[in-house]
């Protein structure tokens, strides 16, 4: 079904992508600083903090998967008929926002940190995941699209720059061993992030309800909505999920997204810690350094171009040849004992071009996911956005779970003392083989698997175009051998198995 004709201009996709200040803003904040702060000012094991994330995030899936199967029934109840299937959960997501301040609360126990790291992680699940289905609701232009997520890129960006620098300001004025500064600024970010959810839902509608939606709505004899209703359909949605993956474009997304972002968290989780043991520099020199990341700022509308230029793919290229020759050049830092003024400016110039270059491994996954659910309806003739954002929630949930338990494992491995103002040597290595290897390597496996991505603006537009004949009664017979190719090189299947006749 067509969309409603409304442009999608600048202030829209404003008022859309200032939600990833929550997003990418809260993930910046508690990757870079959280691990740290358990392990600094509430006394916890290495392990045990990262413990938090892990649990919390293997506890979450199930929110995943639920939210995403809600979403996507979620007009057949009043309050999605009035409020809309997917911003509803914006509108009640935003005052709960203010959770994200109790997790920088110092000298509590495990269990509350636990509890608090838990909701946190949830709201976050009820809030994203309906979220980045708004832009295949809102609009079927590529470049729409690119735009919208391009606004939200830069306000993700720009938070986390912000949050950092924040953070390094308050550690100078309130001192180093002082836990306010990450109280405040929890506290602050959590009212901010309130704010924006709720501007969010203001500023964006849905795709109109089909016909068959309408009928289902009006249909007398559906089954009524009810706990029991929606056991069932959870358990018929977890098969349902797992079928986005015969979409070969977006199995090979899924791929990179996971790899990528799961290497940034590694790498964010020890970065602090390899500042001030490796470096022997403060943590508030580590905020310095992450926040020259405010170079990358302006570069966002950049990536956007390139983006529809020259692609993902070229554009991943770019990224990961230059994450890894970085990775390599701060990790020199320590491995030929760098000292001094030469160390300090190495370090900010180091950091200004890896900030700005990792940024395009956030940019661009979440670019071309409003895309994957084009790519599914020629499969299926469903759309199924609520099912693609919540497997990959899911899966990045799953994998940063693990991330989370593999750093505190391999600190602890290497004898990581926690609370400790210095480390031994084997500590010092081990941190930068760490950097070097883990991330290192993890980043080169997505770059491989990015090589094989075909999902650009061309292959995009023969692929809607194509749906569009087909819905309009053209024969499958009857197709133009190019369209043919890239139809079957994103789906994976014969084109003969696509848009199958309605049972």
């Amino acid at each position: 079904m067509q969309l409603r004709k409304k442009k999608v201009g600048i202030g829209r996709a404003i008022g859309w992508g200032i939600t990833d200040s929550m997003g990418g803003g809260s993930g910046t904040i508690m990757n870079t600083y959280l691990l740290f702060f358990l392990t600094t000012y509430a006394g916890l094991p290495a392990l045990q903090g990262a413990s938090i994330f892990g649990i919390s995030r293997l506890v979450d899936m199930g929110t995943n998967i639920i939210v995403g199967s809600l979403t996507d029934n979620f007009y057949k109840t009043k309050f999605g008929q009035k409020y809309g299937r997917r911003r509803f959960f914006l509108l009640i997501g935003s005052p709960l926002m203010l959770i994200f301040g109790l997790m920088w609360l110092p000298g509590l126990p495990f269990l509350f940190y636990l509890a608090i790291y838990m909701m946190f992680d949830m709201l976050d699940s009820i809030v994203m995941i309906p979220y980045v289905t708004l832009p295949s609701e809102m609009t079927d232009d590529y470049d729409e699209r690119t735009l919208m997520s391009t606004t939200r890129m830069f306000f993700s960006g720009l938070t986390g720059t912000v949050a950092i620098t924040t953070a390094g300001v308050l550690l100078k004025v309130f001192g180093e061993d002082n836990s306010i500064a990450y109280t405040i600024m929890g506290m602050g970010f959590a009212i901010y992030f309130m704010i924006v959810v709720f501007i969010t839902y203001k500023a964006t509608w849905e795709r109109p309800y089909t016909p068959e939606m309408i009928a289902e709505i009006n249909n007398p004899n559906r089954e009524k909505l009810s706990i029991k209703y929606f056991v069932n359909l959870i358990k018929q949605e977890l098969v349902h999920y797992f079928t986005t993956l015969k979409v070969r474009a977006f199995r090979q997304h899924l791929s990179i997204y996971l790899l990528a972002l799961t290497a940034q968290d590694i790498f964010s989780q020890l970065f602090v810690y390899f500042v001030v043991f490796d470096l022997l520099k403060t943590a508030s020199f580590a905020s310095a350094l992450l926040a020259v990341g405010i170079i990358g700022v302006p570069f966002t509308p950049v990536w956007g171009w390139l983006f529809v230029k020259i692609g993902p793919k070229n554009l991943y290229t770019i990224s990961f040849s230059l994450v890894i020759a970085l990775l390599a050049a701060f990790t020199g830092l320590y491995y030929f004992k760098v000292t001094g003024h030469l160390l300090i400016t190495l370090a900010f110039i180091i950091s200004a071009m890896y900030q700005l270059f990792k940024g395009i491994l956030y940019f661009v996954p979440w670019n071309v996911f409003p895309f994957i659910p084009d790519v599914d309806q020629i499969m299926t003739r469903q759309r199924r956005e609520g099912h693609f954002a919540g497997m990959m929630n899911f899966s990045r949930k799953a994998t940063g779970s693990v991330a989370a338990l593999v750093v505190g494992f391999c600190l602890t491995q290497i004898h990581f003392q926690s609370g400790a103002t210095t480390q031994t040597s084997g500590v010092q290595l081990g941190l930068a083989n760490l950097i070097l290897f883990g991330v290192g390597g993890v980043t080169l496996v997505a770059w491989l698997i990015a090589t094989q991505f075909n999902l650009n603006k061309k292959n995009h537009q023969k692929l809607v175009a194509e749906i569009a004949r087909l819905e309009a009664g053209g024969s499958k017979e009857t197709v133009d051998t190019e369209t043919r190719k890239i139809i079957e090189s994103l789906t994976g299947i014969a084109y003969e198995k696509v848009w199958p006749e309605k049972v």
